[in-house]
C-alpha cells in the first residue's frame, strides 16, 4: 500500500488556526465595514433621539410580521435601546475581534453578538440577501478555541 500522506504542520498559533494576509485582509474589511457604518450614522434619529429603528419598523415594504409586532407591541423605549445598541455594537463591537488580550473568549462572544444583530435585522425587516452574507462571513471569524 501506499504510505500515508504527511500530516498537516501546524500553524504559528497552533494546529487548528488559519493565519496569512487574507485572513487579515477579512478580519480588516469587517471591522471597517462596522467602523464606516457607525461613522455614516450621524443623524439625529440615531445619536440623539435614538429613533431610527423605529423608523425602520414604519416602513411597511420591509417590515415583516415579527418586525410589525416589534414595532406595535414593544415598548418605544426597548425600540431606542435596540438602536442604541446596534450603534455602540458597530462603533466598537468590531475591537472584540482584534483584541490582543482574552481573543478567544471575546473573539467568540463578539460572533454571538453580531450573528444574533444580524438575526434580528433578518427576522424583522425584508432586507434581501444583506443577513444572510453577513452571517456567512461570521464563521471566518470564529476562534481556534470553537
Amino acid at each position: 500500500p501506499p504510505p500515508p500522506p504527511p500530516a498537516a504542520a501546524p500553524g504559528p498559533c497552533g494546529p487548528h488556526t488559519v493565519s496569512g494576509v487574507a485572513s487579515l485582509a477579512l478580519i480588516a474589511q469587517l471591522c471597517v465595514m462596522y467602523a464606516l457604518n457607525f461613522v455614516h450614522k450621524d443623524g439625529d434619529d440615531w445619536r440623539v433621539s435614538f429613533d431610527a429603528g423605529y423608523y425602520a419598523l414604519q416602513l411597511d415594504y420591509f417590515r415583516t410580521a415579527l418586525g410589525s409586532l416589534a414595532l406595535f407591541y414593544l415598548p418605544h423605549v426597548l425600540l431606542r435601546a435596540g438602536t442604541a445598541a446596534v450603534l455602540l455594537l458597530e462603533a466598537a463591537g468590531w475591537l472584540l475581534f482584534v483584541s490582543p488580550v482574552y481573543s478567544e473568549p471575546l473573539r467568540l462572544c463578539g460572533v454571538a453578538i453580531f450573528l444574533a444583530m444580524h438575526c434580528v435585522f433578518g427576522a424583522s425587516l425584508a432586507i434581501g440577501m444583506f443577513a444572510f452574507m453577513t452571517l456567512s462571513a461570521l464563521p471566518a471569524l470564529l476562534p481556534p478555541l470553537f
